[in-house]
């Protein structure tokens, strides 16, 4: 049992809390739930591992003057220091699984569950090991149910058959199996990113060439009959004569020039006049309604 928790009270206790690093008065009912906490945890492993839980929760332990939770674990001195954070640790994991079972409960109901007794009945050890179950497993173990560890389809009995260091041995080739097999999912992911990628590229450069063969078709092909051609064509006009008008701009040809360059633009500006007269002939129709 800690220290001290013989110790009479009389009044309330100002102690300090290393935890908080300050001083904090405790009141007669937390010492005598302290003093009763303490005494139910020799009373069986899951009362011991609850009850060190509620100490620790509810800092408990300062009621007894014990300063901090690892000095108050220290002073456990039935179970060891070690085995008391093992027994934390079992109750913090516990705690959702069997909450209805065990909040609330004295001593002699938990005594007298049935689902209580079968997994405390595993030891300290092995429940340690059991912590690494999820919750449904948990639950179904202690249900009666068969739990699969390490590959392996397990029951209370069977658990209580085999030594603690056969059931880590199972869950360390649970975690190397696992740790394989997403190992080989990641490959696989790599490999199907990697082809993916290559799909894409393919794709992209088809998809290139598809546009390359139409714009080809479209310029070089018989007069448009699709709207959408008829589209790319206009809008090849604008384009074509917007960068025309820019260079044209640009040469910047002058009196001065040589004769050339002058004859030159004349020549543009002529066939400027035949495009304008075949465009406007084409279509005559057209630009008579607007």
């Amino acid at each position: 049992m800690a220290k001290n928790s013989s110790t009479a009270i009389a009044k309330p206790l100002k102690v300090y809390d290393a935890d908080e690093d300050k001083v904090i008065e405790i009141s007669h009912e937390m010492q005598m739930e302290a003093i009763s906490t303490i005494q139910q945890l020799q009373a069986g492993i899951f009362i011991m591992a609850f009850g060190i839980k509620r100490m620790v929760d509810k800092k408990l332990y300062l009621a007894l003057n014990i300063e901090s939770k690892d000095q108050f674990l220290s002073t456990l001195e039935f179970v060891g220091r070690s085995q008391a954070y093992k027994l934390l640790a079992i109750a913090d994991k516990f705690n959702d699984v069997f909450a209805e079972k065990l909040i609330g409960k004295n001593p002699e109901e938990l005594q007298n569950n049935e689902s209580v007794q079968q997994i405390g009945s595993l030891g300290i050890s092995k429940l340690y090991e059991l912590i690494k179950l999820d919750d449904e497993q948990l639950s179904g173990l202690s249900e009666g149910k068969d739990v699969k560890i390490g590959g392996k389809n397990m029951n209370i009995d069977e658990l209580r058959t085999i030594g603690y260091r056969e059931l880590e041995k199972q869950f360390r080739t649970a975690k190397i199996k696992l740790q394989e097999d997403l190992s080989i999912v990641t490959e696989e992911n790599e490999l199907l990113k990697e082809e993916i990628i290559l799909k894409n590229k393919q794709i992209e450069t088809a998809d290139k060439k598809l546009d390359a063969a139409k714009e080809l078709e479209i310029k070089f092909g018989g007069p448009a009959k699709t709207i959408e051609n008829k589209d790319y064509l206009l809008k090849e006009c604008y384009d074509l004569l917007n960068e025309f008008n820019d260079n044209i701009i640009k040469a910047n040809i002058k009196p001065n020039d040589p004769n050339r360059l002058k004859k030159s633009v004349c020549d543009l500006i002529k066939k400027l006049d035949v495009v304008n007269k075949l465009v406007m002939e084409t279509y005559a129709e057209i630009t008579a309604e607007f």
